[in-house]
């Protein structure tokens, strides 16, 4: 400190630390770039690891193949190994310098002309052609009841069909009114009743090669008690990838596996919205119009989100509405975590706190995120992070956002660079915030806090009301209309006793604005079908000849879309196949205006029922012809008919008029076979805490509110299946998956509003009641104050959901080679894209630092050259490229183990075709087999792994400049995990000295496998065919640290004098790097030259400094020639 810092005024000592002692900070050392898929982690962008533990910290350990936990569905779908994943641990063993990890998840690339990231099923809708039925099915279930006991009931599980197949219920049948429940073999679209509480019967059918269907397989019970041996999720199959035939052998699988795979199941909310051992269930197509079905899950990857948080009531108490009298105040998006985050990431507003002092109205909070999976109990010890004190203050250190984060990163294709978004640094490894621009601006409440939230956004339930001629649906499918569109008895016609040319006119309903293409219109007459359907509200289509429906349908179609003359036929009753020819029918005309359609009897002969609306014209949907041999049929006595999943059609008898009728509805509304009953169905989101005392364990105080993420209410464990309540809706244009700032979802619905002022009691337990501050009877409501509230409940709990991972997961492994061909690229594969894109986020050195680049499994073509092109224009790293010949793994194809072995003369063949000749890329020769520590499973990874393990091996125990080969510094399978960083056992293919020759010639490093020394890498070259000292790897890798070591030199005297002064000081930490290097075997002799000889004048006044470094690598032992000289007896060694 100088004299000059100290305050002398009365005589003393005075005394002063300095510190000059402390170490400069050097720059980290340089690891590799590893691009692949991980279990989690956030993707598309460089993460940089220092040690294994953080990896498995950020994303996840590795993953050996197969189905984990013997459900692919809920472990991440994904059954083949993760490379990139053993890559790192393979690196990070040795522990010399950290690894930049990018993990990839699915995206388009912007020029696309289609969406080819993400999956769906092959065959995408009900159908009335059985061969091309498919899509998405889910169970419904409700509690029996009364004509006059509305319950309610919810989906409780999804079926996802993939080709020309079909899950049905069998059972008892629901009865018509007054009448007795019927017994069906097997029925779809009905109320099926259980044997036991929500426990049931299905079969798989299928359609045969005439398009009929017959039933594949009967799987028997099953039920929702996860300790059942009949549980759904062991009674079904799990693993989407069984039904891709083209990694699958589908001969032999014996269950239907192949045609189908179980979902999302729905156990809790199925128990908490069913009770006792009586109920009925229904399969439903799960779809609607033109917006995207279940089935469709197409699009590239999203960050999955909080819905908005909000702030408490400030208004009268009486006019309270969660959705309209609080403010919206922020948000929390998952930091680039894909699906991930759905299942596993909660957030908690804790410690929620009025403000205490009279100068500041703002109050505080904490934000944490933890494991979804913690329970109230344990829940301060689990928190993953935890931001305190939190403030709404914009001009406060505390203002949440700062605390938190607001940035994010955007890519543009065009420019291939990653644009950062946003004002504050995110301090959190999870989630950013998005704040309410009102709450930026400084315009809202200061009082306000974080009161409430609201659920995950999930599609419109529906409804059914017995005992009237009208429906009253909101939506029977996923992503249907809002609105309460009801169908309308718009006319009664007598269809017995008439004569030809009669004529009878329909007058569409109002609602349709007079617009006939607006509304689907099915109907039946005859005086068989009236004694079979006698009941008033009995509802449906009998179908007798299916064969015959899609023409009648279409006549309908083509009438009201103004075909003169469109012949449409009735039908009988299901005893009656065919009409007898000559029989009265009804011709179709549309009328002088759009909304009438007039009919005309005449004879034109036989026809077949009308079964199904085909989506032909404006309006029009496939409806529900999907089993055509019994799942919509109605027997003579049975008197009950279809239920239609999209497309509001019917039949009716008038009770008013006892006349048969014609019912038109809205495409959108439903109708449903429940005769005698009442009842609406849900689409479940995850459950929501209802009382401090839920599970019995009295936290009082303690419990957070909000989302509830145990199996039951009842018990603290937590709810495996709790991601699929999260999933999210398909990705939709005409659909709100997320909430928005302004305005409410479209097309959808909030799953729950939770908030603090609909805290009721003022002492244990404390319940969360909707309703209660309206009604007055909540805490707040009583004593007129939010503060109140927070004397007893200061925290809650918030879901994450909706991300997804744009990844297809019927395939074991997204990114297999054999999906690409010649004609692959960017625009036209997501997949492609994905990985180029990837290697684009590195291609920048001064945007991340690397001296190796590896895309563990990719071989193909494009890709490979990518990689080894942008090491060689960044000029400072090295690739390391698996090549096409070499061993295939399961994950690519459907052959066998000998027919999937790799090739010598194949992989020679392919890379002299590439006619490669660049130093910055190196490749090795065959796939090695590992032991996977933790499953002690044996599997295969690619040679690039291993080798990526050598370099970090032989840089720990020699340097990096020594080869990364032979005996001692590229033994594999030596004592414990030897040079490669994990256990080799084994290689897929035994080299011969010849083909180690052929390899090495051709510049593949081969891995041999010799009976005393065991596996080792036993070669060194890199992909330039030039015979010089760049065509090995260690020379390579010594130039590309001498030349990152130089330039971070050179740095140090950028913008100085460009004098004989700068060039001592360059040179005298240029010449003692090089020397230290040269001390350790690097280098054989150096020279560095910065003078006037390379520094003229001409460059001086160009402000350019030149010098040159002229260097002698040294060279590797590949080749030990040793002469054995035999003499004779009386010989001297001395001649």
């Amino acid at each position: 400190m100088a004299i000059d810092k100290f305050t002398f005024i009365s005589p003393g000592i005075f005394l002063s630390e300095v510190d000059e002692s402390q170490n400069p900070i050097a720059p980290e050392v340089m690891g590799p770039v590893i691009i692949g898929r991980t279990r989690k982690g956030p993707a598309m962008r460089p993460v940089k690891v220092r040690s294994y533990s953080e990896f498995i910290d950020i994303f996840g350990d590795v993953h050996a193949g197969g189905v984990v936990d013997g459900d692919a569905w809920r472990s991440g779908a994904f059954t083949g190994p993760t490379y990139a994943g053993y890559a790192a641990k393979a690196w990070l063993a040795a522990g010399t310098a950290p690894a930049t990890i990018v993990r990839l998840l699915g995206e388009d690339n912007t020029a696309a002309a289609s969406t080819t990231s993400g999956w769906s099923t092959t065959k995408t809708t009900p159908s009335a052609v059985s061969l091309d039925n498919g899509g998405a099915v889910g169970l419904f279930v409700i509690n029996s009841g009364a004509i006059d006991s509305h319950h309610t009931g919810t989906l409780a599980a999804i079926w996802y069909i993939d080709e020309g197949s079909q899950m049905v219920l069998s059972g008892t049948v629901r009865g018509t009114a007054g009448g007795a429940d019927h017994l069906d073999t097997g029925s779809n679209g009905i109320l099926i009743k259980s044997s036991a509480q929500n426990q049931f019967e299905a079969s798989l059918y299928h359609a045969d090669g005439e398009d009929e269907m017959a039933k594949a397989y009967d799987f028997g019970t099953f039920n929702f008690d996860v300790n059942s041996p009949n549980y759904i999720r062991r009674v079904f199959n799990t693993t989407p990838s069984l039904t891709n035939s083209d990694v699958t052998d589908t001969t032999s699988l014996s269950f239907g596996e192949n045609r189908y795979w179980l979902g999302e199941t729905f156990e809790r909310a199925a128990a908490d919205n069913t009770s006792g051992a009586d109920q009925w269930g229904m399969i439903l197509p799960l779809m609607s119009g033109t917006a995207a079905g279940w089935h469709d899950r197409k699009g590239a990857w999203q960050n999955a989100q909080t819905s908005w948080y909000f702030s408490q009531d400030f208004g009268l108490n009486t006019a309270y509405d969660a959705y309209s009298t609080v403010t919206k105040l922020f948000k929390f998006h998952a930091l680039d975590y894909g699906a991930w985050a759905n299942g596993n990431l909660k957030i908690a507003i804790e410690d929620i706190r009025a403000a205490t002092t009279p100068t500041s109205k703002w109050g505080s909070f904490s934000v944490s995120v933890y494991p979804a999976s913690t329970y109230d109990k344990v829940a301060k010890s689990e928190a993953l992070e935890k931001f305190t004190q939190c403030s709404l203050d914009p001009e406060s250190p505390d203002y949440v956002a700062y605390k938190v984060g607001d940035k994010y990163l955007t890519w543009s294709d065009a420019n291939k660079i990653h644009t950062e978004n946003g004002e504050y640094a995110n301090k959190s490894k999870y989630i950013r915030i998005e704040m309410n621009p009102a709450v930026k601006d400084g315009g809202v409440n200061e009082s306000c806090l974080p009161f409430g939230v609201y659920g995950p956004v999930r599609s419109v339930g529906f409804s059914y009301a017995s005992g009237s001629n009208t429906l009253r649906p909101k939506s029977l499918t996923p992503l249907g209309e809002e609105s309460d569109v009801q169908a309308t008895l718009v006319d009664a016609i007598v269809t017995t006793g008439v004569a030809e040319n009669d004529t009878f006119t329909i007058t569409l309903p109002a609602a349709a604005g007079g617009d006939a293409t607006a509304h689907a219109i099915i109907f039946v007459a005859d005086a068989t079908a009236v004694a079979a359907l006698s009941n008033a509200n009995n509802w449906g289509i009998d179908i007798a000849n299916a064969d015959d429906a899609p023409k009648a349908a279409t006549a309908i179609v083509n009438a009201i879309n103004g075909a003169t003359h469109a012949h449409i036929g009735y039908g009988g009753n299901a005893v009656e196949s065919v009409l007898a020819a000559g029989t009265l029918g009804l011709t179709a005309a549309i009328g002088s205006t759009t909304s009438k359609v007039t009919l005309t009897m005449d004879a034109r002969g036989a026809h077949g029922n009308i079964a199904s609306v085909l989506s032909v014209g404006t309006g029009f949907e496939v409806a529900s012809d999907l089993l055509k041999t019994s799942a919509f049929t109605g027997g003579a006595s049975a008197g009950y008919g279809a239920c239609f999943a999209s497309g509001g059609v019917g039949f009716a008898k008038s009770s008013a008029t006892s006349k048969d009728a014609i019912i038109v509805a809205n495409p959108h509304s439903a109708v449903l076979s429940v005769h005698a009953f009442s009842g609406s169905w849900i689409f479940p989101g995850p459950a929501m805490r209802s009382s401090s005392n839920d599970a019995g364990d009295g936290l009082g105080k303690k419990a957070y509110f909000g989302v509830q993420t145990t199996r039951l209410s009842t018990t603290s464990r937590a709810d495996s299946g709790y991601g699929d309540y999260t999933i999210g809706l398909p990705i939709d244009s005409t659909v709100t998956r997320f909430d928005t700032i302004s305005g409410a979802p479209t097309n959808t619905e909030y799953s729950w509003a939770f908030s603090l002022d609909q805290i009721s009691s003022s002492a244990v337990p404390y319940y969360h009641q909707s309703g209660s501050r309206k009604d007055g009877g909540s805490l707040t409501a009583q004593n007129s104050s939010y503060k109140s509230v927070l004397e007893h409940i200061r925290q809650f709990w918030a879901p994450m959901y909706g991300g997804t991972d744009g990844l297809d997961i019927t395939e074991p492994e997204p990114f297999r080679n054999s999906q690409w061909t010649g004609a692959s690229t960017a625009t036209n594969n997501a997949m492609f894209n994905t990985i180029q894109r990837s290697i684009y986020t590195v291609e920048d050195p001064e945007a991340v630092e690397c001296n190796i680049l590896v895309v563990p499994g990719i071989t193909k073509v494009a890709l490979t050259d990518q990689v080894i092109e942008t090491c060689q224009e960044r000029a400072d790293a090295l690739g390391i490229i698996d090549l096409e010949g070499d061993y295939t793994p399961y994950t690519e194809n459907t052959s066998d183990y000998a027919s999937r072995l790799g090739s010598v003369s194949t992989t020679v063949t392919n890379i002299q075709t590439r006619d490669l000749n660049n130093s910055y890329g190196c490749a090795y020769y065959p796939w090695v087999q590992i032991k996977d520590t933790k499953s002690d499973r044996l599997l295969y990874v690619p040679p690039s792994v291993v080798a990526l393990g050598t370099f970090g091996s032989s840089e720990a125990v020699a340097e990096l400049w020594f080869a990364p080969a032979g005996f001692n510094r590229g033994g594999l399978s030596g004592p414990g995990a030897g040079s490669a960083g994990l256990p080799v056992v084994g290689v897929v293919e035994r080299l011969t000295s010849s083909k180690r020759d052929d390899l090495y010639e051709n510049n593949i490093n081969p891995i041999a496998k010799f009976p005393a020394e065991g596996i080792v890498i036993f070669g060194q070259k890199t992909l330039q065919q030039t015979s010089s000292a760049l065509d090995r790897i260690n020379v390579r890798r010594l130039m590309i640290y001498v030349k990152k070591e130089i330039s971070r030199i050179a740095a140090t005297i950028l913008f100085d004098q460009n004098d004989s002064v700068t060039w001592g000081r360059f040179l005298s930490k240029v010449e003692p790097f090089l020397s230290d290097i040269r001390s350790r075997y690097g280098l054989t002799d150096f020279k560095v030259v910065l003078d006037e000889t390379t520094t003229t004048p001409d460059l001086i006044d160009r402000n350019i400094l030149y010098a040159k470094v002229f260097l002698k690598p040294a060279r590797s032992i590949e080749y030990i020639a040793i002469d054995f000289v035999i003499a004779r007896t009386g010989a001297s060694f001395a001649d």
